[in-house]
C-alpha cells in the first residue's frame, strides 16, 4: 500500500486511528465498492458490515465504511464511532463537497467511516445532482474496499447505490418472512435497473410493466419473454452490458443449529424461474452470543478476539471470497445455468494465505504457527441443494 501512495498528496488525521489513518486529497487507487443490504430491517447487516471492513482492515486492506440507510442508520454504534462533525448528513447538507472531508477514524489502523445519522435527515429531499455527486465521490475515496450499508433500499438512490457496487450482497436470515423480503428486494432492484437501463424507451418501459403483473404470486410475463421482444441488436447489448451482470452474492446470516433452511433453499431456484437471474450463495454467518455481548458493549474491538462462530465465518469469507487470488470477477455465459450451491464453491485455494502475528483470530487460534499457512481456511465438502 505504501508504494500506491508514496509521492502523494494526503494529510494525517490525528484523530484515535493515529497517524496510520489517512485521507488522501485525491484518490490514487480505485476502490472496489461492496454493498451490503437487505431485504428488511433486522437480519444483522449492519453488524455483517462492521465485521467485513474491520477485517479487511485487519489483513492491511484499506478500508472505509459508508452508513447509507436512510431507515435506521447504526453502523456508527457497531463500529463505536461518536463524532458526527463529519459525516454524510454534512456531505448532504452541502456542508462539503467532497466525501474526503467526511471521513472519520476508527480504533482500527486501515479503517475510516463516514457515519450517518437518519433520524436527522429526509431522504425525499435529494437532489439528482446530489445522488450523482455521492456515486462519484464514492469513487474516488482512496481505499482498497468502500463497504456501503444500504439498508433495505426503500428509497430509489438505495437501489442505484446498490446497482452501482463492484459487489452486491444481500442478507438474509432463514426464515420465510425474510426470504420473501430477500426475493422482493431482488426483484426491485432488477426492475429498477431495467427501468434506468431503458429510460429513453417509453415502449420497454410498457412491456416492463406488463412483465411485473403478479397474479398468485407468479409473474404475467416472465421476464425472458421481455428479452425475446427486444431487437437483436438492443437484446445483445442488454444481456450483456446489465442482464449478465446483475448477480447478487446471498449470504445467510444469524443460522442456529435448530433452523430449519427449507424455505431459504428455495431462494435460488424460485429468482431464476421468476426474475430469470442467478444468485451466488456466498456463505452462512452462525448465530453467535459472545458476538452479541460485545456489541452490546459497544466493543468491536471484541467481535474476533475470541474465534467464535460468527467471527470464523466473516473470516473464512473474506479470505475465500475476497483475498484468495481466484476471487475474481466471474461472468457467467450466456445461457449458462450454475446450481444454487449452499457451500464455498471449490478451486478457491487457501496456499497463499499465511498465518502472520498480527491477525485479528491470532491470539485465540488454536492453529497458529507464523509463516504457515492457514489451517483455518480449510477446504470442506460442497453440498448442492436443488
Amino acid at each position: 500500500m505504501a508504494d500506491i501512495v508514496r509521492g502523494g498528496s494526503f494529510r494525517i488525521n490525528q484523530a484515535s486511528g493515529g497517524a496510520d489513518s489517512i485521507r488522501y486529497e485525491m484518490a490514487k487507487i480505485k476502490p472496489q465498492v461492496i454493498a451490503v443490504a437487505g431485504g428488511k430491517g433486522g437480519v444483522g447487516k449492519s453488524l455483517f458490515a462492521s465485521m467485513l471492513s474491520i477485517c479487511l482492515a485487519s489483513f492491511g486492506r484499506r478500508t472505509v465504511a459508508i452508513d447509507m440507510d436512510f431507515n435506521g442508520a447504526n453502523l456508527y454504534g457497531y463500529l463505536n464511532i461518536n463524532d458526527f462533525t463529519g459525516s454524510l448528513n454534512s456531505f448532504w447538507g452541502n456542508k462539503s463537497h467532497s466525501l474526503v472531508d467526511m471521513v472519520q477514524n476508527t480504533q482500527f489502523p486501515k479503517l475510516d467511516a463516514i457515519p450517518f445519522r437518519s433520524d436527522l435527515f429526509d431522504p425525499s429531499t435529494l437532489k439528482s445532482w446530489q445522488q450523482r455527486r455521492f456515486l462519484r465521490e464514492m469513487r474516488k475515496l482512496n481505499a482498497e474496499f468502500v463497504i456501503v450499508d444500504i439498508g433495505s433500499a426503500s428509497e430509489e438512490f438505495s437501489y442505484k447505490v446498490f446497482l452501482n457496487a463492484d459487489i452486491r450482497l444481500v442478507l438474509s436470515t432463514s426464515d420465510m418472512f425474510s426470504v420473501l423480503n430477500t426475493f422482493s428486494f431482488i426483484r426491485s432492484a432488477l426492475y429498477f435497473g431495467i427501468r434506468h437501463y431503458f429510460r429513453e424507451s417509453p415502449a420497454v418501459h410498457q412491456v416492463l410493466e406488463e412483465c411485473g403483473q403478479l397474479i398468485d404470486g407468479k409473474l404475467v410475463k416472465p421476464l425472458d419473454r421481455m428479452r425475446k421482444c427486444l431487437p437483436a441488436t438492443v437484446r445483445r447489448e442488454f444481456i450483456t452490458g446489465f442482464w449478465q451482470n446483475f448477480r447478487p452474492k446471498i449470504v445467510l446470516n444469524g443460522v442456529r443449529p435448530t433452523d430449519s433452511l427449507d424455505d431459504f433453499k428455495l431462494l435460488g431456484p424460485v429468482v431464476q424461474d421468476l426474475l430469470d437471474v442467478d444468485l451466488d450463495y456466498w456463505g452462512q454467518v452462525r448465530f453467535d452470543l459472545n458476538l452479541r455481548e460485545a456489541v452490546l458493549q459497544r466493543r468491536p474491538d471484541q467481535y474476533f478476539r475470541s474465534f467464535g462462530k460468527a467471527s470464523s465465518d466473516v473470516f473464512r469469507m473474506v479470505v475465500r471470497r475476497l483475498l484468495a487470488p481466484v476471487a475474481q470477477k466471474e461472468v457467467a455465459p450466456v445461457g449458462h445455468r450454475p446450481l444454487w450451491k449452499f457451500e464455498p464453491e471449490t478451486g478457491c485455494s487457501a496456499d497463499k494465505v499465511h498465518c502472520r502475528s498480527n491477525c485479528l483470530l491470532y491470539p485465540s487460534c488454536s492453529s497458529r504457527g507464523a509463516g504457515n499457512e492457514c489451517l483455518r481456511i480449510e477446504q470442506q465438502p460442497f453440498s448442492k441443494a436443488h
